[in-house]
C-alpha cells in the first residue's frame, strides 16, 4: 500500500503558546512537554520548540516574554494558550492583561496551568485554593475551559502523569 508522504505545508505545526508571570513555571513546563513528547532531555529551551506529536502532527512551543508587547503581539497567533498560574500567589494583573488581548483576537483554545501546589501543606487549604482559581478562571475564560493542576515535580520535570494527561 502506498503511504502518502509527510507533507510540512499541508501540515504546519499547531502553535502552542506558553504563558505566565515570571518564576509561574512555564519553562519547566515546556522541557516537561518535550520530554514527554520526544524522551529527550533540553536544558536551556531558546525560542521556539518544535516536536513532531504523531506521524501528521507537529507541535511548536513558544514561551511568550513577559512585557505587554510581546503578551499583544503573540496574542494573535497561536492555536493554543497554555495560561500558568502560581498557586501561592493567585491571578496577577498580567495574566488579566492577556487574557483581555485574547479576547480581542477571538480567544484561540485557552488553558490554565496551576502550579506550586506543593506550597499548601494543608489539604483542606489547597482544595480551597484549587476551588476558588477554577471558578476565577471560569469566570474570566468560559465555563468549559479546562483548568489543570500540576501536582508536583521530580527530577526538575513536572510528574509525568500530570504531563501526559495536559498532553
Amino acid at each position: 500500500a502506498h503511504v502518502p508522504e509527510f507533507d510540512p505545508l499541508k501540515n504546519p505545526p499547531k502553535l502552542v503558546l506558553i504563558q505566565g508571570p515570571p518564576k509561574s513555571g512555564k519553562t519547566t513546563l515546556l522541557k516537561s512537554l518535550v520530554k514527554h513528547y520526544t524522551n529527550q532531555a533540553i536544558k536551556d529551551p531558546k525560542g521556539a520548540v518544535t516536536v513532531k506529536t504523531s506521524k501528521k502532527q507537529r507541535v511548536t512551543f513558544y514561551e511568550c516574554p513577559n512585557d505587554i508587547s510581546s503578551l499583544a503581539d503573540l496574542g494573535k497567533i497561536p492555536d493554543i494558550v497554555l495560561t500558568l498560574i502560581d498557586a501561592s500567589i493567585g491571578f496577577e494583573m498580567q495574566t488579566f492583561e492577556f487574557l483581555s488581548v485574547l479576547q480581542i483576537h477571538g480567544f484561540p483554545r485557552c488553558m490554565g496551568i496551576v502550579t506550586h501546589l506543593d506550597y499548601y501543606k494543608d489539604n483542606k487549604k489547597k482544595a480551597k485554593v484549587k476551588n476558588l482559581l477554577r471558578r476565577r478562571f471560569e469566570t474570566e475564560v468560559a465555563k468549559e475551559t479546562k483548568l489543570f493542576f500540576m501536582s508536583g515535580m521530580k527530577n526538575a520535570l513536572y510528574n509525568f502523569k500530570d504531563v501526559h494527561n495536559l498532553a
